[in-house]
This record gives C-alpha cells, structure tokens and sequence, in this order.
C-alpha cells in the first residue's frame, strides 16, 4: 500500500502518519522506488503525461503470440498434484505470477502500438509479432485513440485525476470480483458438504431397524442370561437348604432312636451326610429316576423304566430316557461340542434333546443345565451383536472365551457365575481384545 500510494504522488509524511511508520524503515524498503528516474529513461520528459488507452484490446490471437508456453504452464499448474507437499512447496503464488504475466501481453502490445515510432532503436523493432499485420491494425487503432483522447486537451488538473483515480477503480473491482469469488467458491464447498451430510444421513436411517434388531436381540440374551443364572443359583440355595433340613430330620430320629447307645467309630456326619443325599435324591428323581424297588409279584425295576401316569399327566414325561449331562467337560469348547453337536457315550446333543423332550430329559440336572447355559447364552450373544466377529462359528468365540478362562484360571462353573450383567461387558471387551490381535497376526506375512 505505501508503494501504491507512493506510486500516485502521495506526500511521503501522509504515507508515514497512515501506517504509523518509522521514518528510516519506510524509505529504505516501501519509498525506495525512483518514479521521477523510471518515468525518464521511459522516454517521457518531466512533466509529460503517460497515457495509453487501455480499453482497446488487442485481438486474442495475436495476444497469444507473446509468451506462447504460457496457456501450457498454467494448465500443468492447475492439475499439478499437490499431496504429500509443504505449504512452502506448494508455492501458492506461481497462479498470480502467470496471471500478470498474462496481463503483460496486452500491455505490451498496448504500450508497443504507442511508442514503436519513438524507439526505433529498441529491440522490440526486430521482433515479428511488431511487423504482423494485426499488430499494424491494432496500433492504428491506438494511434488514433490517443490523438482524439480528450484527455490530453484537457487541464493538467484533470489528467492528473484521471492517473489517480482511474487504477483505483481497477484496483478496486479486481477487489470485488475476487471476494465474489471466492464467494462462490464457499457456497460451492458447502453444498458438496451439504450433500455428503445428507447421504450420510440417509445411510444411517436405512441402518436404525437393523441396529433396533440387533440392540433388541442382545437385550433379550442378556435378559436371558440373567434369569438363567439367578435360576442357577436359587436351586444351589435350594439344594443347601432342602439338605440342612433333612441333615437336621436324620439327626431327630438318630438322637430319639439311640439315646443309650455308644459312639461309633465311624463319624457321624458321613452317615448323615449319607442319607441327606439318600433322601433328596429320591425326592428329586420322583419316578422316572428313582432308585430300584421290589414290588410284590414283580423284579426289580431299572431306574429308566416307564411309570404309570397319574391321571391329568402328560405320558410323555414318562417315556423319557435317562440323558445326564457330562461332568467332564473341562472346556468351553467340549460344553459347545456336547451342546450343539454330539453328547457324551452316544447320546444326542443337548440342543437335540431340548427339541425333543423340552425339560423333561433334565430334571436332574436342571441346576447344572442353568449353569451351563448362561456360557453357551453368552457365546450366542456375542456372535449376533457383535459386528467385530461377522464372519465367525460359534466355536471361534468358544476358543476366545476358553483362552479367557485358562488365563483367569476358572472352572466352568466358576466362567458361569462371573458371566453376570456386572461382568460381562468387561469379558466381551478382553474377547474383542484377544481376536483383533490374532487378526493382526494374520495379516502378518
């Protein structure tokens, strides 16, 4: 701005008092341009104008005639790909130089058209482009612009308002249309943005119903889950409380029935102990699995035979086999294989046996079965919701949850109880953490 002003003979101490300048920096780097000097060795005299009309335009043709390459450079400019480069190497300013060299070419012709008849000795009198016969057109046309130009008919005053105000103006609406611009280009960047929003939005609406399926079906497991472990540990409870009472039965009837005799060797508490379970386990199996009995006119009778049923009983609950659950699984990935694909000794798994015999197969393992289920609940529930193990089998997440287990050192039973609401969000998390480094180590080479 101080060299433009400068440029149009402002008084040097307005230049000053407008940017608030120290008197040595401004003239020694913003003042140091000798106007009077170039205006001279241009070939004015002091006090002559320089005037050129600059609204006639050389043709487009012949405009393209000086710096040829040009329309070349720019466009490798426009496409050069930019990524990966500093702000430095990007070096912003190469457009606006290839622009002003742009610019030059009317200028040139412009100021050419004016002065070729001056400077007869310049180097420009050897150059083609001044004997083609556009530029003679051309320069005709100036020619006789200048020589009607009011502008040199008028007062000094005037012309000196006119080189004042004139690039200005210019100046001013280069302003403009670059603000309009750029202007345009923001709108431009928010509509692209405004769409891409807009597809995005689009995309996760048509995602809700499936993550309302998802998000309802791990509900339902975890609700599942839960009942089933609160299931297991109310027989458990059961179980010790239904032995205490009759613990405490056997020992009324022995303390009534012995009150004279001596102490036995063998401790007391086994023989209790013995016919607690004696006694739950006859009221437990009620029928289909109750311990071999002699009656009149008859064999003895296997604990798997059929009973009559009473009257208003389905016969057949009565009809179903003896199908104990393994207590020899020690791992998750036996539980799995016995649950879904074959049973122990030859029978069929237990999803098989659900299908078939509903509860009834399991009345003497309804505990164990509770215990076992919140593990398989749990699998099942990781492998329908969650999107890190599309792709996977059930055994591929038993294999995680029993590397889980070995580490933590737990027994099946113990992997159940410690599978509760409170803690399994912190299991599936070390699952998660556990198959993204095997996937990692898979795309190794």
């Amino acid at each position: 701005m101080a060299r433009y002003a400068d440029a149009h003979n402002i008084e040097e101490a307005q230049i000053a008092r407008m940017g608030k300048w120290n008197g040595n920096v401004l003239e020694n780097n913003y003042l140091s341009l000798p106007y009077a000097m170039i205006h001279f060795t241009a070939g004015f005299d002091r006090d002559e104008p320089y005037y050129i009309p600059r609204d006639i335009k050389p043709p487009s043709d012949l405009q393209r005639e000086i710096f040829p390459w040009l329309e070349k450079i720019i466009e490798q400019v426009k496409n050069r790909d930019e990524s990966g480069l500093t702000p430095r190497q990007k070096d912003s300013s190469v457009p606006f130089f290839l622009d002003m060299l742009k610019q030059f070419r009317s200028i040139l012709l412009q100021d050419w058209a004016v002065f070729s008849d001056v400077a007869t000795n310049s180097i420009f009198v050897k150059n083609p482009i001044f004997k083609d016969p556009r530029f003679l057109k051309f320069k005709a046309q100036v020619k006789e612009e200048v020589r009607m130009s009011c502008v040199f008919e008028d007062s000094p005053e005037r012309r000196n308002m006119v080189d004042q105000f004139a690039p200005a103006v210019v100046e001013k609406l280069n302003v403009i249309q670059y603000g309009i611009n750029r202007a345009r280009e923001n709108i431009l960047q928010d509509n692209h943005n405004f769409r891409t929003e807009i597809l995005e939005l689009t995309e996760n609406i048509e995602k809700i119903p499936e993550k309302i399926e998802k998000s309802m079906r791990y509900r339902l497991r975890e609700m599942e889950g839960r009942v089933f472990g609160k299931l297991a540990e109310m027989e458990e409870h059961f179980n010790s409380f239904t032995s205490l009472i009759v613990g405490q039965k056997v020992r009324d009837v022995l303390a009534e029935s012995m009150p004279q005799q001596t102490p036995q060797h063998t401790p007391v508490n086994n023989l209790i102990e013995s016919d607690s379970m004696n006694m739950e386990s006859s009221v437990v199996s009620r029928g289909s699995t109750s311990a071999p009995t002699t009656a009149p006119n008859s064999g003895p009778v296997s604990a798997s035979a059929s009973v009559a049923p009473e009257e208003g009983e389905n016969p057949q609950l009565h009809e179903v086999p003896e199908m104990p659950m393994s207590r020899l699984n020690t791992s998750v990935v036996e539980l799995l294989k016995e649950w879904c694909v074959t049973g122990k000794n030859g029978l069929p798994s237990i999803k098989e046996r659900d299908k078939k015999y509903a509860a009834s197969w399991r009345r003497n393992d309804a505990a164990f079965y509770k215990k076992m289920r919140v593990i398989i609940s749990f699998i099942e529930t990781e492998l329908e919701t969650k999107e890190i193990y599309r792709g996977l089998q059930e055994a591929d997440i038993a294999i995680l949850l029993e590397e889980y287990r070995k580490k933590n050192k737990m027994s099946l039973n113990a992997l159940s109880q410690n599978l509760t609401v409170k803690n399994r969000p912190q299991v599936s998390q070390d699952l998660e953490v556990r198959w993204k480094s095997k996937k990692k180590l898979r795309r190794r080479p």
